[in-house]
Parts: structure tokens; C-alpha cells; sequence
């Protein structure tokens, strides 16, 4: 309701080419669409259907995995339009994008958020990841949880990997919520892996035995 009133008063333009009218125009988004992610969301190899390759899944404990795209051109500027600049808008979008990517789920799955850092919560006025991830479960008509909170403030977006991988076991502690035992955990960005792999690890020893993902972007080694 407020943001079709913002959008009255002050049309939205496209995070990618400027077009005014929405978020993401309906060419951009079908250029994300019609590029795809395909490959292993931590390292980009070729891989089977699970998302993961062998390689890779050694370290991380999931079902299956799914990615929207590269984060690059009009995916990332939705992204950083929606992170950085705080446009409610576009959470709706951003599900829409999982929503294409991710397959007809099993009906007795939980769709869980990595959360954010209660500072970033505040300085940002919502939880970004939490917005979509009430959306997707809406749409999917899917149970919605959060298992998981912060341990801490500490956020690892401009953190070098070496720092990564010292704070990702620290990053997460169960809330006190029943951990479900299927899964779909989303995230908005994947760049080493670490965040993901700090919350299944620690959902798993609560008691999931299944942990599907799914991220809307994949962070390029350039």
C-alpha cells in the first residue's frame, strides 16, 4: 500500500536502463531470465542438477542448489538498488527472479533467510533478505521461519576471504525457533561461500536433515 503510493508520487525507475515505471523494466528482467546461472554457485565449474559440484559439495552440506545469475549488469544493479539504496520495491522483483529459478518444491519445506546484522536492520528500516523470503513462501504457499539470528553486527560484504573464514563460524546462533527439517535457505549475493556454509552447518546440527539454497546472485572472481 505505501509503495504503490510512493510510486504515485514519485514513479520508480529501472535499477538497469532508467526506464520509468518499475523497479525493473520488463526487458531487463527478461534479460536476467534469459541468463541463468548454470554451473556450481561456488565455483562456477560445471556441475549436475544439484547445483554444487563434487568438488565443492564436500564443504557444504546441501540437498541442492540455486542461483539467478551472475552478479553483474541489470541483476546487480537490482540488487544494489534493494541492499544499498533501501528499495522496498524491489524485494518483490528479487522473489519473482527466485521464483523462475527454483523448481516446484516439495510441500513440507520451510523457506528460511540468512538474516541480516541487526545494524544493518536498523540503518536499512527491514530485513532485505527477510522481505523476500515472506514473498517467495507466499507464493509457493510454503511454510516461513527464522531458525536463525546474528550472533553479531559484524557483516563480511567488504571483507577480504581470509577474514571470511576466521568470522563465519561465529557469524550465526539459533533463535530459539524449531528448526524445521527441510529447508530452502535464501541469500541474496554468494561470493566465497562462507555465510551459507556457517548456517547449514549449523541448521543441520539442529536438526534438518535437508538444506536446499538458492541465491539471487553469484559474485564473479573479477
Amino acid at each position: 500500500m505505501i509503495d504503490s503510493l510512493f510510486n504515485a508520487i514519485a514513479p520508480h525507475r529501472c535499477s538497469s536502463c532508467d526506464e520509468i515505471g518499475a523497479v525493473l523494466c520488463e526487458s531487463c528482467k527478461h534479460n536476467i531470465i534469459s541468463d541463468v546461472f548454470v554451473g556450481c554457485v561456488l565455483c562456477s565449474r560445471p556441475c549436475g542438477q544439484r547445483g554444487v559440484c563434487e568438488q565443492c559439495g564436500r564443504g557444504l552440506d546441501i540437498t541442492q542448489a540455486w542461483c539467478v545469475g551472475e552478479r553483474r549488469d541489470a541483476l546487480k544493479n537490482l540488487i544494489d538498488k534493494y541492499k544499498f539504496e533501501s528499495s522496498r520495491a524491489a524485494s518483490g522483483v528479487c522473489s519473482d527472479l527466485l521464483d523462475t529459478v527454483v523448481p516446484q518444491l516439495q510441500p513440507d519445506i520451510t523457506v528460511v533467510a540468512i538474516p541480516s546484522a541487526p545494524s544493518t536492520v536498523r540503518a536499512r528500516g527491514f530485513d532485505h533478505m527477510g522481505r523476500i523470503a515472506d514473498d517467495f513462501a507466499k507464493r509457493r504457499s510454503l511454510l516461513r521461519a527464522s531458525p536463525l539470528e546474528r550472533a553479531s553486527s559484524v557483516t563480511l560484504h567488504f571483507l577480504p576471504r581470509s577474514e571470511r573464514v576466521r568470522l563465519g563460524s561465529s557469524l550465526f546462533r539459533l533463535s530459539g525457533q524449531q528448526v524445521p527439517e527441510k529447508i530452502l535457505l535464501l541469500d541474496d549475493i554468494l561470493t566465497t561461500g562462507t555465510t551459507l556454509s556457517a548456517a547449514v552447518a549449523l541448521l543441520k546440527r539442529a536438526g534438518a536433515r535437508q538444506v536446499y539454497i538458492a541465491v539471487l546472485a553469484r559474485q564473479p572472481e573479477d
